[in-house]
């Protein structure tokens, strides 16, 4: 019989699908995205969890993120509820491990010009040939020198459309982060968690927003974009709907290169969805999603890049990510 712990993380689960297949805005999708990821990785804890006795506070953290969602019905949620309740479970869940954050985390002070940011811990170290970075939707000009400080070698940045509540990646933003001796990693994400949205259509469009948006940050050519592919896809699909948004992203880019793409094409998703994609000859750069549950995960290991769940070091929202060879990282 499956514990309270994980009853608690499966409801959840059920109730964010519920509002996922309900094509919320943006803003929401991505909270709820970003707590899905959470809950799959928790899944895996859960006996360590109750090996530590430190299953109950955890327990409760999830609870309290299921009854927002509950609570809202059929109108959107509150985002500011749903981003504390997402935060007081990742903070219970690093207490519960032993490697917790501080309860409230401050927001980071300014830095002064020729001043150094203020001293964080270290993530762990890697093994050779691999770097750490991390993977955020919002602005991190501010954090540019915090993140560096961090040991992150890297931070995914997002291009989007305008119906998006979040920003996208801006010329300023990148050259705050190359300032810090950071990299830049550029994605495009839409409404990539639904299987109805990839089309032939999209592809184009989605393609030429993404090229438009490269260049307008100066983005070096050679580099790629990678493309979400943000669910478990079924084979059906990968031969299907998704195919023609990857051939569409294709011809969007040689029409906007005139013939010649200055851009190179990757995909983030499940391990079926890189394997596939990359088997076709239709990306170049695979970024494996953290989702273990998903197809594929443990089988693929050709990743340039690997997500995973936040390390709590720095005093934003944002998944961890290492990072191997040549990734697509750039400055300018």
């Amino acid at each position: 019989m499956p514990s309270q712990l994980q009853q608690t993380i499966i409801v959840t689960l059920d109730d964010i699908e519920k509002r996922l297949d309900a094509n919320p805005s943006d803003p929401e999708k991505t909270q709820l995205l970003a707590n899905a990821n959470v809950l799959v990785a928790l899944l895996g804890q859960v006996d360590d969890l109750e090996l530590r006795n430190a299953a109950d506070s955890v327990t409760a953290a999830a609870a309290g993120l299921q009854q927002v969602i509950d609570a809202a019905g059929n109108v959107p949620l509150n985002l500011d509820q749903l981003t504390i309740a997402g935060s007081n479970l990742r903070k219970a869940i690093a207490q519960a491990l032993g490697t917790a954050a501080p309860a409230v985390p401050a927001p980071a002070a300014p830095v002064a010009s020729g001043q150094a940011p203020p001293a964080v811990a270290a993530p762990p170290p890697l093994a050779a040939g691999l770097v750490h970075g991390l993977d955020c939707a919002t602005d991190c000009t501010a954090q540019s020198r915090a993140i560096a400080a961090a040991g992150k070698a890297f931070v995914v940045r997002y291009y989007r459309n305008g119906a998006s509540g979040f920003p996208t990646l801006t010329a300023k933003e990148a050259k705050a982060l190359t300032a810090a001796g950071v990299k830049i990693v550029t994605i495009w994400e839409s409404a990539s968690a639904n299987v109805s949205h990839f089309s032939r259509t999209t592809g184009l469009d989605e393609g030429t927003s993404a090229y438009k948006q490269a260049m307008l940050v100066g983005q070096p050519a050679g580099t790629p974009i990678y493309f979400a592919v943000d669910f478990d896809c079924s084979k059906d699909a990968l031969a299907g709907s998704i195919n023609d948004y990857f051939q569409a992203i294709a011809s969007a880019f040689a029409a906007m290169g005139n013939g010649k793409s200055a851009y190179s094409v990757g995909v983030y998703g499940s391990g079926r969805a890189c394997t596939w994609l990359t088997a076709h000859g239709l990306v170049a750069y695979t970024w494996l999603a953290m989702s273990k549950g998903w197809s594929g995960y443990a089988a693929y290991t050709s990743w340039n890049i690997k997500q995973g769940p936040s390390d709590q070091l720095l005093p934003f929202d944002y998944d961890t990510d290492v990072a191997t060879g040549d990734y697509g990282g750039f400055n300018i």
